[in-house]
């Protein structure tokens, strides 16, 4: 409640919003003393202010929230919206001093998921429904994607990436919500994790989507949206349907030439940088004109097409429970020839073992996994290059 620092009496949120240079000048000097003691400390405001009082503030170090939950919650249930917002620049914080000052979220302890709102809310045209499950998971999916790779600090809330659908009224507002890890089991909601996953690697992984290298978007259009950064490594083109049927996205290449789809691993070759390219409600895809690692999970996504691996197939493992340091062994099927990875997870998300990929022929298999396991929960992956199919096991 930022808002509160002031000598100023207000009425009401709208006096409250206004600009109040004496609510600036009492941030600025608490700011200030915090940096004589402890230089490069943060400071974060939960201020929702005039924009030239948030400017001020943030010229001078400090960093504001930035709530983005209405926008990008009509967005996933296909109603329209605009989340321009949620770049520091445009809110005209473009220099060196502001362009990180930015704390965006979709999501807060304050506002409602975005998962019930598809659930029970969300937009419909024929067989495509924002309010099935899968679908409406796959559009978190969708906005995910214009989200973690737009520069700047971001709010991930607690089961956001496995798209965790519980009321925030759920036996009351401030009540415990039930811890589901058993999320993790479910496919499409692994799916889920692994895209947010690979987004939030992408972030990490390269400065074009750190450092503000902002070239342009229209991300305040309704339907069809595309999204540009460039940096001197690689230019990026993202591009997404917002929308409930097919679309038109066009999408503004940088430059013509050779760019890499992110999540599928195949390429295209630009010879008209404004050519519309054609997708299906929901789709979204990554360009880069630089090859990028593999996504987390390989190249399993569809780009927002629903659908869940059916290649591999009576995926199982045994024993389950398993005692502690005891072999595992995987029973699989495949309906087509297809190379496969194996990787186990704890319930904290992190790796424990990973093999290596190798080539399996169409029909039944049984692989032997030496992970060497503690006591705990974990999650057996199966991954191929078309989808991914998760179990949980126990061990005692």
């Amino acid at each position: 409640m930022a808002k509160g620092f002031t000598q100023k009496v207000s009425t009401n949120d709208a006096d409250f919003a206004r600009y109040d240079p004496s609510r600036v000048a009492i941030l600025n000097k608490y700011h200030n003393a915090v940096q004589t003691y402890s230089s490069g400390a943060y400071s974060i405001l939960e201020l929702f202010s005039d924009l030239q009082e948030e400017t001020i503030l943030a010229n001078n170090g400090m960093m504001m929230w930035g709530n983005l939950n209405n926008d990008y919650a009509n967005a996933s249930m296909g109603n329209g919206a605009k989340f321009d917002y949620v770049s520091a620049n445009a809110r005209g914080w473009n220099t060196a001093a502001t362009s990180d000052k930015l704390v965006a979220y979709a999501e807060s302890h304050d506002e409602e998921r975005i998962m019930y709102k598809n659930l029970k809310s969300g937009n419909f045209n024929g067989s495509y429904n924002v309010r099935d499950l899968a679908t409406a998971l796959t559009r978190i999916e969708l906005i995910n994607t214009f989200y973690y790779t737009v520069p700047g600090a971001k709010m991930l809330w607690q089961f956001g990436e496995l798209g965790y659908d519980y009321n925030i009224d759920y036996n009351c507002r401030v009540c415990n919500k039930p811890i589901r890890w058993d999320y993790f089991t479910d496919a499409k909601r692994k799916r889920l994790y692994n895209v947010t996953s690979s987004l939030v690697d992408l972030h990490k992984s390269y400065p074009v989507f750190q450092t503000g290298a902002y070239v342009s978007s229209d991300l305040a259009s309704n339907n069809g949206k595309a999204f540009h950064l460039s940096d001197n490594d690689m230019q990026v083109t993202i591009l997404g349907n917002f929308y409930i049927d097919d679309f038109d996205v066009t999408p503004n290449f940088q430059k013509t030439g050779k760019w890499y789809n992110f999540f599928k691993g195949d390429s295209i070759t630009v010879t008209n940088t404004s050519t519309p390219i054609t997708l299906k409600a929901g789709e979204y895809r990554i360009y880069t004109t630089k090859q990028l690692k593999k996504p987390i999970g390989g190249y399993t996504y569809f780009t927002g097409v629903n659908g869940i691996d059916a290649t591999i197939n009576a995926f199982s493992v045994s024993p389950n429970p398993v005692s502690a340091g005891k072999n595992l062994t995987v029973n699989f099927s495949l309906a087509n020839d297809l190379s496969l990875s194996f990787k186990i997870t704890n319930i904290l998300g992190e790796t424990v073992y990973q093999s290596n990929e190798n080539k399996y022929v169409t029909g039944q298999h049984t692989e032997q996994i030496n992970a060497n396991l503690n006591s705990g929960v974990y999650f057996v992956s199966a991954s191929s290059n078309t989808g991914v199919k998760t179990l949980e096991i126990f061990v005692e």
